[in-house]
């Protein structure tokens, strides 16, 4: 078996959230969060897989690094196959 993942569907979730949105206060809102939970909650998924998702641009917004590219279609399957258990 292998190991369990040191991330969880809610950091996923804000991510996704935040990519789509290119803004991490106006992600916030829709998830009814606030700024700082989210912008944490992305910060410690950086952390856990070792690698930078999104570039913070001072008053602008954020955008997707190469590897937040690539997780942001694999967080999206994994969100998908999750609401389906429910």
């Amino acid at each position: 078996m292998s190991s369990r993942p040191r991330f969880t569907l809610v950091q996923l979730q804000y991510f996704v959230e935040a990519a789509e949105t290119g803004n991490i206060t106006m992600a916030a809102e829709r998830l009814h969060a606030s700024q700082s939970t989210l912008s944490s909650a992305i910060q410690r998924l950086e952390h856990e897989l070792g690698c930078p998702l999104l570039v913070r641009h001072q008053a602008r917004g954020v955008s997707l690094t190469p590897n937040g590219r690539e997780l942001l279609a694999r967080a999206r399957d994994l969100l998908d196959r999750a609401a389906e258990l429910t």
